[in-house]
């Protein structure tokens, strides 16, 4: 049993999207669960009118990874303040303490973002307070050349054979179409670096927590 935490369904995509594709086609159970669907993302857009056609993007694009997410469902907005807000704080721990997963995937507490960094304590801390025995990989959404050198183990994971469904479902989010071709190409651009690194053409790279 494996999770991937993340703020929004795109970030989760782009970073672990062909692991989740990957493991999902091996019979392995995946889920994502996603904090905000970030519908103030693009400031040129109103959030009223732009969470539904997220919602549907979002259902596309985890589908075509063969998973079935769980949306947390919190405002994009006030999403740092809400992370760890007592219901979500009994959800989280309802949910873990049930599946006792075996690996999570989330953000890692030496993000640049904020927001990234809080959820990724906030995981952390969840998971020692029950005193379970998950493995914990962080993610990051940046360059392949790091600010922060970090002599901890990697987990690399050959995505070449998912790479096209990887991009397909990145494709899904016509919404954020701007922003999206960036992280699209930061995406390509570290996949192929990563995959270099272990011989093969694609791969996503974590990074041991805990």
């Amino acid at each position: 049993m494996m999770y991937v935490f993340s703020a929004y369904p795109n970030i989760a995509i782009n970073c672990c999207g062909g692991t989740i594709a990957k493991y999902s086609a091996e019979g392995e159970s995946i889920t994502p669960v996603i904090f905000s669907f970030g519908e103030n993302t693009n400031p040129l857009l109103d959030p009223s009118h732009i969470t539904a056609q997220l919602i549907k993007e979002s259902r596309a694009a985890f589908k075509l990874l063969r998973c079935k997410p769980i949306f947390l469902g919190l405002p994009d907005k006030r999403l740092r303040k809400r992370i760890t807000d007592s219901k979500i704080e009994t959800q989280i721990k309802q949910l873990l303490r049930k599946s006792r997963p075996e690996i999570i995937f989330t953000h890692d507490i030496y993000d640049a973002n904020p927001t990234y960094r809080k959820i990724a304590k906030f995981i952390e801390k969840t998971v020692a307070e029950l005193k379970l025995k998950t493995r914990i990989y962080a993610f990051r959404a940046e360059f392949p050349i790091k600010l922060i050198k970090r002599e901890v183990p990697k987990l690399y994971v050959d995505i070449t054979d998912r790479y096209a469904a990887k991009q397909e479902a990145i494709n899904q989010f016509k919404s954020h179409e701007l922003f999206n071709n960036y992280h699209l190409a930061i995406s390509h651009l570290n996949d192929r670096v990563y995959g270099l690194r272990i011989g093969v053409k694609y791969a996503e790279v974590f990074y041991r927590s805990q």
